[in-house]
C-alpha cells in the first residue's frame, strides 16, 4: 500500500508535469519560443539579451514579456547575478525572500523524507522523520565541509571528492537506518528516494495550485512577490519587443 502510494506520486508527475516544471527552451509569456538564448541582462533597464546562434543577431527583450519558467530560469542564472553591481550587500527584502527559498525547499524535503520512512523505513513516527532527516543531512554537511576543506588544504583532485562523496554515502545511510531500526539497505532507499519524493510533492503541490488559482495570479503573485523585489522584472524605459507573430521588435 505504502509502495502504491509512492508510485502514485510518481504518476501524477509524469502525467501532470504543469508549466513550471516543464522542460523546453526560453520562452515569451504567449508561449512562443525566443530566438535563441540569453547572453546578458541589463539590470537597470530588465532586459535580457537573446543572441540567435543560426543569424548571429541579437534581440534585446524586457523580461516582463517572458514566462513565468523563463524569468525563473533567470532568477537563478549566473546572468542575473552578475548583472547587479551596484549593492554587493543584500538589501532587507532580498534577505527575506531567501530565507523563504531556504524554508520552503526544507518544509518539501521534510514530507519527502517522511513519504521515504514510510514507504522503506516501515515507520509512519513524524518524530523519527525529523530526526532521521535533520541529521543526515546535518552529516552529509559535516563530510561536504571536512572534504572541502582537505580538498583545498591538500590540493586533491577527483580521487579526494570521490572518497568524499563515497564516505557520506556509506555513514548517512548507516545513521538513517539506526533512526528507522531497519538494515542498511533500506537505509540507502529512505535517503535515496526522499529526493524524489520531495521534488514529487513540490511538483504536485505547484501544479495543484496553479489549477486552482490560474496561471494568471500565479503570474501576477511571482511577478509582485518575487520577480519585482529582486529587481529581476520592471517596466523597461524606451524599449519594446512584441514577440513573433505579432508585431515587429528590436533588435
Amino acid at each position: 500500500m505504502r509502495l502504491a502510494i509512492f508510485i502514485l506520486f510518481l504518476v501524477v508527475l509524469h502525467l501532470f508535469p504543469g508549466e513550471t516544471f516543464a522542460a523546453g527552451s526560453w520562452t515569451f509569456r504567449s508561449g512562443d519560443a525566443l530566438p535563441g538564448d540569453p547572453v546578458s541582462f541589463d539590470f537597470e533597464k530588465k532586459t535580457v539579451t537573446v543572441l540567435n546562434p543560426l543569424t548571429g543577431k541579437s534581440t534585446v527583450v524586457p523580461t516582463k514579456n517572458l514566462s513565468v519558467r523563463s524569468r525563473q530560469r533567470l532568477l537563478f542564472s549566473p546572468l542575473f547575478h552578475r548583472g547587479d553591481r551596484d549593492d554587493p550587500l543584500w538589501p532587507e527584502v532580498k534577505r527575506r525572500l531567501l530565507l523563504r527559498a531556504l524554508i520552503v525547499p526544507c518544509l518539501v524535503l521534510f514530507a519527502g523524507f517522511w513519504v521515504s520512512g514510510w514507504v522503506f523505513g516501515k515507520k509512519f513516527n513524524p518524530v523519527l522523520a525529523v530526526i532521521g532527516f535533520i541529521g543526515s543531512w546535518a552529516i552529509a554537511a559535516i563530510f561536504t565541509i571536512c572534504y572541502a576543506f582537505l580538498k583545498m588544504r591538500l590540493e586533491g583532485g577527483l580521487a579526494m571528492t570521490l572518497v568524499g562523496v563515497g564516505f557520506t554515502l556509506i555513514f548517512t545511510p548507516l545513521f538513517v537506518s539506526a533512526v528507522y531500526g531497519c538494515n542498511y539497505l533500506r537505509g540507502v532507499a529512505v535517503f535515496s528516494f526522499h529526493l524524489i519524493a520531495g521534488l514529487s510533492i513540490l511538483s504536485i503541490g505547484m501544479v495543484a495550485i496553479e489549477t486552482v488559482a490560474g496561471k494568471e495570479k500565479v503570474d501576477a503573485w511571482w511577478s509582485t512577490e518575487v520577480f519585482e523585489p529582486l529587481g529581476l522584472m520592471a517596466s523597461p524605459s524606451g524599449v519594446s519587443f512584441t514577440p513573433p507573430g505579432t508585431g515587429s521588435g528590436a533588435t
